[in-house]
């Protein structure tokens, strides 16, 4: 039989295309993004934001059983998880973080960010001497943990435990430093944007430290030698202290973002307050690349709205208004028809 292609990362993938190869391989991947802004507009590029449920249900390394309507495309995956490492220009990502949905869906929560220091250059020429001791003990890390036993879909996973040193010094860092990281969010206005990040990112990032122990706990295990080490020894306390120290450095990046979001005068309204008609069928028109929709098109588009009827009055409340333009034009059947656009 013809070998499956089995993936370790990709560069750009669609939620269902990293469905599928994950189905065919079981076994998670990791997507790299020289620019994230390219994987964020993925989310609308056939339809409005319909791709971020599924990305973040990739968050919780559980099962993804996905159905459609051809039988084809049924998939079921006992370990569903992909990571995604990029940059992003802080202008482009503070125009991504316009849309209500990537605060309001917990998409800005699950994420990590991290920021140049002050006064950091780039490398401009590479050394003529380049460091290999480096570059070489990371990838016979990552041959380690590929050669670890790959755990069965009935079997249970690897599990690692803590010392009890190790237990306090995490309850140290999540009865005391969260609870004074938690007081932060009273600098922001009530429901504002920048003030549900914060809250939001930091219940992501309370539990982080345990996650980041046991990959820590992980590499030391199996060295940088060619046999892996084992995985049953408890972690200690030493390796908790660097997982509180690096999850440190994820608040800070928090701390940076919701700072972003604060300084756009446009955020600073209510996350939750209700949209009225009118601005819920604008902002569909903003999110559409096209100058002009047909009414049906537009129905599509405001799943609010089950029949013409029901939209056709906010409609013409907008044309009243100004806030859209109504011009007759021809389908590509040739009927004609009403078209509605921004001014």
């Amino acid at each position: 039989p013809k070998p499956r292609l089995r993936r370790v990362y990709v560069a750009d993938a669609t939620y269902e295309g990293l469905i599928r190869q994950m189905d065919r391989q079981q076994s998670p991947l990791l997507v790299v993004c020289d620019e994230l802004n390219q994987w964020i507009n993925s989310f609308t590029r056939y339809n409005n934001n319909s791709a971020i449920n599924g990305w973040l249900s990739l968050h919780k390394l559980g099962p993804q059983i996905v159905t459609r309507a051809d039988d084809s495309k049924n998939y079921n995956i006992p370990r569903a998880a992909a990571s995604v490492f990029g940059t992003i220009q802080t202008d482009r990502f503070v125009e991504a973080m316009a849309n209500d949905e990537f605060i309001n869906s917990g998409f800005l929560a699950r994420c990590l960010f991290t920021f140049a220091e002050s006064g950091w250059q780039p490398f401009r020429k590479k050394s003529p001497h380049p460091i290999e001791g480096p570059a070489e003990n990371y990838n016979q890390i990552v041959r380690n943990l590929h050669a670890l036993p790959h755990p069965k879909s009935k079997e249970k996973p690897h599990t690692s435990t803590m010392t009890q040193e190790a237990d306090e010094v995490w309850a140290r860092w999540y009865n005391g430093t969260m609870n004074e990281l938690r007081k932060e969010s009273e600098q922001w206005p009530e429901r504002s944007k920048q003030r549900c990040a914060w809250n939001s990112g930091l219940e992501k990032i309370e539990e982080l430290p345990a996650r980041l122990a046991i990959v820590l706990h992980a590499v030391d295990c199996i060295g940088t030698d060619q046999n892996a080490g084992d995985l049953n020894t408890p972690v200690s306390p030493e390796t908790m202290a660097n997982a509180i120290e690096i999850a440190t450095w994820f608040v800070q990046g928090l701390r940076t973002v919701c700072r972003m979001i604060a300084d756009q005068p446009a955020n600073n309204r209510p996350t939750y307050r209700p949209q009225t008609p009118e601005e819920y069928v604008l902002s569909k028109f903003h999110q559409e690349a096209k100058e002009r929709l047909e009414i049906r098109d537009i129905l599509r588009k405001c799943r609010r709205y089950d029949a013409v009827d029901q939209l056709k009055p906010v409609l013409d409340s907008l044309v009243q208004n100004a806030s859209l333009i109504v011009e007759p034009g021809e389908t590509k059947s040739g009927k004609t028809t009403k078209f509605y656009r921004l001014p």
